[in-house]
């Protein structure tokens, strides 16, 4: 009896139970908590203030991807130097699409433009592959409708940029050609390095 009281006095004292608190028959303290339903609160842990730090762009991955960039970034620049230099092309129709030239060339060129920009700008190598080679497949799909709906049709990629050096259509077309599957080639590589590089950071770290 004795120890129970100085048990219970104990208790008091530290806030655990109020000082009125009866001992039930069975010897087992009656905590009386002063929480709501008689339950102590969960310590909250903080969260972790330490977030991953980025993953490192491979030196390789920037270079390949600086190197599209550079393309889209010349493409557009040639098709926004046509709509400013006027020409021929501008009167035409585009072979596929059948819209005009002077309105289509100089959205693509500023499309061509920003995502070249984007390109430079990424942090995210797997997104800025895909897109390259979404665009890259996209340039040969197109060249290849335009050989099959207009046989000899000249192909607007480069504006009147070819002329202005020139080439000949047939010159024109080749050098897009390459161009186009080297986008792909290009974002096929950051792709496969950017994946390799992941899959070596796991190992490092479960290592």
């Amino acid at each position: 009896m004795v120890l129970r009281t100085s048990r219970q006095a104990a208790l008091a004292a530290n806030g655990i139970i109020s000082s009125g608190a009866e001992w039930p028959a069975g010897g087992h303290s009656a905590e009386v908590s002063r929480w709501p339903n008689h339950k102590k609160p969960e310590i909250m842990q903080e969260p972790s203030q330490h977030l991953p730090a980025p993953k490192p762009q491979q030196p390789l991955v920037a270079s390949l991807l600086a190197a599209a960039a550079t393309v889209l970034l010349l493409t557009g620049a040639a098709k926004i130097m046509t709509v400013m230099g006027g020409g021929e092309v501008l009167a035409q129709l585009d072979p596929l699409l059948q819209v005009r030239n002077q309105w289509l060339i100089p959205v693509l060129g500023i499309a061509e433009i920003l995502v070249g920009a984007f390109l430079l700008g990424s942090r995210r190598p797997l997104l800025a592959g895909g897109i390259t080679i979404v665009l890259g497949t996209e340039f040969l799909l197109y060249k290849v409708f335009v050989g099959l709906a207009s046989p000899g049709a000249p192909c607007p990629c480069l504006g009147s940029i070819g002329e202005l050096f020139g080439f000949s259509q047939i010159e024109v077309n080749n050098l897009t050609t390459i161009l186009s599957v080297g986008l792909v080639a290009l974002g096929v590589a950051v792709v496969v390095l950017d994946c390799k590089g992941s899959k070596h950071q796991v190992l490092l770290q479960s290592g």
